[in-house]
């Protein structure tokens, strides 16, 4: 009952925070306002930003991932949660300022400027795979959440839809800024559930001395992952991988769409900058705990099975604690599925329809933009309906999908060229390293022999972009043309200032 309540309360309350970013949307378009339902209005708080970014970095991945990677790695599981977070202190210091200044809503939008709409399209195409693979996974997340919050009475199937209906909800109704409000109620209710999972786990079960001896025990019977200690900071994965954690998430995350789209929406650039750092540090606590609480699973229930690990120790909690850590986790999972629909429909209306639009005049009244909305609706309610389809019935080929992860190095040195070295930048560097990337991922992909040498293609894609991107720097002799930043021109076909 408790758990039904608390869902209940947590259901209204980012239903009615939709509902009054959309009536906060349309008194701004009725006073002549712009840009409201894609970007907030360019008009996002610092601490907006924050969340936005925290929520959707945390999602499963960081949470229910952790404990499981524990079960086989120790604590040294840790290293994924803080590549992650630094990876968004990375994009907050090097990139955010610059790339609020420039007026971009996308990455891609930068890339035509600079390479043209061949390089724009291969970077969409990449971007999208890996966003709507990612959401599909929130889903599958979520339904697994309902069903064991309400065993008997939900199933999979009907948690799945639920939580498809409860992303998109969010997401139609209230568009970017009801986004953003949705995550501010997520993160403090993953914040409140986590925390006090993670001290009634402990507490319930000996204390930290029973737990460090439990472990003393588990070290007598078990291995690592990499041999090493499971109490070692790097011995239970190995530095290879822990250090390939921090070399792949700087690009990873100056690349992703669901970032860029917190940059461009804020503010200032101050609030840019500050934003990200903040929602970097925000989801430090979240994977210390996630960690604590796979220890505790690892000690006491060994023979579950480790994606189960995190929701085994919750649901064994008293009843009260366990409603707000379940609740938590599903919180988890919406905030990072509402920031990746919201980010995977802009990359589709700024760089697909409207360069398909470019040339029609676009009438500026009220009417017209209401209009512009309700395209933008339609088009985010089909990637619901493609998302929650391929949740269904393709969930075997998700986790295939998201291994196009690994071509983002080609993403990175686009950007930090963008931003910082313009001059590195010839007509066609990003068509061809995005070209080679692509390339090489379907060798790995599709020939058995590459992948069985290779267990991870991001290994070979960082050094073969950087070389490839240099390369293309020291031999095209074919410079870009001069580039006037968005900021500094008006488009008139830009729904980014139309909706």
């Amino acid at each position: 009952m408790l758990v039904a309540i608390i869902t209940i309360i947590y259901l209204v309350l980012l239903f009615g925070i939709s509902a009054y970013a959309q009536k906060k949307q349309n008194e701004t378009v009725a006073r002549g306002g712009k840009g409201n339902f894609l970007m907030a209005g360019k008009n996002l708080p610092m601490i907006l930003v924050a969340v936005l970014t925290a929520g959707g970095s945390i999602g499963g991945s960081n949470t229910t991932g952790l404990a499981q990677l524990v079960q086989t790695a120790g604590i040294s599981s840790i290293w994924y949660g803080f590549a992650s977070a630094l990876g968004l202190i990375f994009l907050g210091i090097v990139g955010a300022k610059r790339m609020r200044r420039l007026g971009y809503s996308t990455n891609a939008e930068m890339v035509a400027d600079y390479c043209g709409g061949p390089s724009r399209y291969l970077m969409v195409v990449g971007q999208l795979i890996i966003i709507l693979g990612v959401a599909c996974l929130q889903y599958v997340t979520g339904g697994a959440m309902l069903a064991s919050m309400f065993p008997g009475v939900i199933s999979y199937e009907a948690g799945l839809v639920i939580s498809a209906v409860a992303f998109g909800f969010v997401c139609l109704v209230g568009g970017l800024l009801g986004t953003s409000l949705a995550n501010l109620i997520n993160v403090v209710v993953i914040y409140i559930g986590f925390i006090v999972c993670g001290i009634v786990a402990v507490v319930q079960y000996g204390g930290w001395d029973a737990l460090m001896s439990g472990m003393d025990v588990v070290a007598q019977t078990q291995s690592t992952t990499a041999g090493g200690s499971w109490m070692s900071l790097t011995g239970g994965l190995g530095i290879g991988v822990c250090l390939s954690y921090l070399v792949s998430e700087p690009g990873n995350r100056i690349t992703t769409q669901s970032n860029t789209m917190a940059v461009a929406a804020a503010k200032t650039e101050k609030a840019a900058r500050n934003g990200i750092v903040l929602g970097a540090l925000l989801c430090l606590p979240i994977a210390v705990i996630s960690i604590i609480i796979g220890l505790v699973a690892k000690v006491n229930f060994p023979d579950v099975p480790s994606a189960q690990a995190m929701a085994t120790v919750i649901m064994a909690l008293p009843s009260s604690v366990s409603a707000l850590g379940m609740a938590g986790l599903w919180a988890a999972t919406v905030s990072t599925g509402v920031a990746l629909l919201m980010s995977s429909v802009q990359l589709i209306c700024y760089d697909i329809l409207v360069p398909f639009k470019k040339g029609k005049v676009e009438s500026d009244s009220i009417a017209a933009k209401k209009k512009q909305q309700n395209e933008t609706r339609i088009v985010l309610f089909i990637l619901v309906i493609i998302t929650m389809f391929l949740a269904f019935k393709a969930t075997g080929m998700i986790a295939t999908i998201i291994t196009v992860l690994c071509i983002t190095p080609a993403f990175f040195w686009m950007m930090i060229s963008f931003l910082y070295f313009p001059k590195l930048i010839k007509k066609r560097s990003a068509l061809i390293t995005q070209a080679v990337a692509y390339i090489f991922f379907f060798i790995w992909l599709f020939i058995p022999s590459v992948k069985a040498a290779i267990p991870n293609a991001i290994y070979v894609e960082w050094p073969l972009c950087t070389v490839v991107w240099f390369l293309c720097a020291a031999l095209d002799k074919e410079p870009i043309d001069e580039v006037i930043p968005k900021s500094q021109r008006k488009l008139s076909a830009d729904i980014a200032q139309d909706d």
